[in-house]
């Protein structure tokens, strides 16, 4: 699972704020309702998940192996993270439900061993729930594979501009997407600082992933497309709520 690192976490926050984790926020307190509760998010960032269920009265605990997203979420106000990869993580007690939300599951590179760990993490009974994104922009070629582009770009308080460019790799056979990114931070039309990064990202079709489930001994109990009740034939993101099959 990637570690973000210098400009990467240091920006990370400007560039993408709560950028999309409303609808996701959202999509987990109506799958979830009255949820009462322990739950644990991996991956958590900068807690732009944990701070607004904690907010709603979730027990919610954190884990996540940057140190510098654990720092800003806990000058947010989150104390229940923890910086610890998933494989290293022992907790005291089990959860009822976890939460890889924003993808997180895509970077881990072989889903079987994700779900026997969070099953040991799991009370009986226990569920999971994480997010999915089909990258069809990349495969259908709508965005240029191997052109550095401009991703985003914001000017800071302090007047200095950052930029994120990136550019991709597409492994179709493989079903795998390497992003590259570029962070960099502009003073008066001069690059001061920039940050490298790598990204490989695993995809999947819905099909494929119950398959996954299936064969981990889950059962899939509600799937949302785009955080939203309806199904969408067109749908570039998937959640899964899992229980065990047993």
């Amino acid at each position: 699972m990637a570690v973000y690192q210098g400009l990467e976490a240091t920006l990370h926050e400007a560039f993408w704020g709560d950028r999309g984790s409303d609808l996701e926020v959202k999509d987990l307190i109506r799958q979830f309702p009255d949820f009462q509760g322990r739950a644990l998010e991996v991956g958590a960032g900068s807690g732009r998940i944990m701070r607004p269920l904690i907010e709603q009265g979730w027990t919610l605990d954190g884990i996540e192996p940057s140190s510098a997203m654990v720092e800003m979420a806990r000058e947010s106000g989150v104390e229940t993270i923890s910086e610890v990869m998933l494989e290293d993580y022992a907790p005291t007690q089990k959860y009822d439900l976890i939460l890889l939300t924003s993808y997180v599951f895509q970077l881990f590179p072989e889903p079987q061993s994700v779900f026997t760990k969070l099953k040991s993490l799991l009370n009986d009974g226990g569920r999971i729930y994480f997010s999915i994104f089909i990258p069809w922009s990349e495969i259908v070629g709508e965005i240029p594979e191997g052109d550095w582009l401009v991703d985003d770009q914001i000017i800071l308080p302090t007047k200095q501009k950052a930029r994120c460019m990136v550019n991709f790799e597409l492994d179709r056979v493989r079903q795998k997407l390497t992003r590259n990114h570029r962070y960099e931070l502009i003073e008066k039309k001069k690059i001061i600082e920039t940050t490298k990064t790598v990204q490989e990202i695993r995809y999947y079709t819905l099909a494929e992933l119950e398959l996954q489930c299936e064969k981990a001994g889950y059962k899939v109990d509600a799937i949302s497309y785009e955080f939203a009740e309806t199904y969408d034939s067109d749908a570039h993101s998937m959640a899964l709520v899992l229980s065990d099959a047993e």
